[in-house]
């Protein structure tokens, strides 16, 4: 098992704010139940190499993200950083 930062900018540069899973069958979740997601669903492609996460970070899109709400992101996990 690899374990890899999937909060990061283009770069490789971690995610400079909260990041978390997103629940495909709710939506954006609080951060604090993230928990939630073992039992119910899989931000997880079906082939495993994309997975989708939610980031108040403001370093991950390029440009400047200033509006202080959570982001959806699809990490590509099969491309290196």
């Amino acid at each position: 098992m690899t374990i890899q930062l999937i909060s990061r900018s283009t770069g490789g540069v971690a995610g400079n704010g909260d990041s978390g899973f997103v629940n495909p069958l709710i939506g954006l979740p609080n951060p604090a139940l993230d928990w939630q997601l073992a039992t119910d669903a899989n931000p997880f492609s079906s082939d495993g190499t994309k997975v989708l996460f939610h980031s108040k970070a403001t370093n991950l899109a390029g440009g400047t993200d200033a509006n202080g709400k959570h982001d959806l992101f699809l990490a590509d996990l099969a491309t290196p950083v």
